[in-house]
């Protein structure tokens, strides 16, 4: 069983959450909850795999065997019902690069791209940092406050000629909305209708709690046609 009761003092070690307050917020009297950073010790199992790779003392270039596409397929079996071909997995470096990267593939500068605010503000830089035109289809939220998708409105921004790609965060950072079948496969037939390539961001796909269910965007049907899932 793993202790989280153990507080750990963050201070003077260059952590973001806790040195960047006074920038952002006028003051460093504030509780850091800005920003998606542990304040937990990392498991011993995996200090333990990383304290023996060390233990080496030679840190070359490896390469990716087979077995590094196997556990990601392994996981999202297990994790979300969802069978990949391991040949299919890629690596990256990050979320934010593979946008980068996946974004100049299917669009062109001057290309319009849908996001979602709102949404991880990392998203709005991937876009207009590239020369791409930033489109949004804000979301809305309901009389109990629950945020959902304006279908119509991303019909609208989609139908227009120079709108090119859809970035989508699922599960939604920061509503955290975890976006059902229904609006997914909605989300995949506008991308269809519209020929839009869409890359959706699941980094965050195994914070979802019981009843909700995530989905991998890719267990949608038509989605494998047009789609990178991060």
């Amino acid at each position: 069983m793993y202790d989280f009761d153990q507080v750990i003092d963050r201070s003077n070690t260059d952590a973001v959450k806790i040195e960047q307050c006074r920038q952002l917020f006028g003051s460093a009297d504030v509780t850091p909850l800005w920003i998606a950073d542990m304040d937990f010790a990392v498991p011993q199992p995996i200090v333990r795999v990383v304290e023996e790779r060390l233990s080496r003392g030679i840190l070359g270039n490896t390469e990716r065997t087979q077995a590094f596409g196997r556990c990601v397929s392994r996981w999202q079996q297990q994790r979300h019902g969802w069978t990949v071909d391991p040949a299919h997995v890629e690596y990256s470096p990050g979320v934010m690069p593979s946008i980068v990267i996946a974004l100049r593939h299917v669009t062109a500068p001057g290309d319009g791209v849908i996001i979602q605010p709102p949404v991880y503000p990392p998203f709005f830089d991937a876009v207009s940092h590239n020369g791409r035109r930033l489109v949004l289809n804000h979301l809305v939220r309901d009389s109990e406050g629950r945020f959902g998708m304006d279908f119509d409105e991303f019909e609208r921004l989609a139908s227009q000629p120079d709108v090119k790609a859809f970035v989508l965060c699922h599960p939604h950072n920061p509503v955290g909305r975890c976006w059902d079948e229904a609006e997914l496969a909605a989300v995949v037939a506008l991308c269809a209708r519209y020929d839009a390539p869409l890359i959706c961001d699941e980094i965050h796909a195994d914070f979802v709690y019981a009843p909700k269910k995530h989905h991998c965007i890719l267990s949608v049907p038509g989605a494998q046609a047009r789609t990178v899932m991060l």
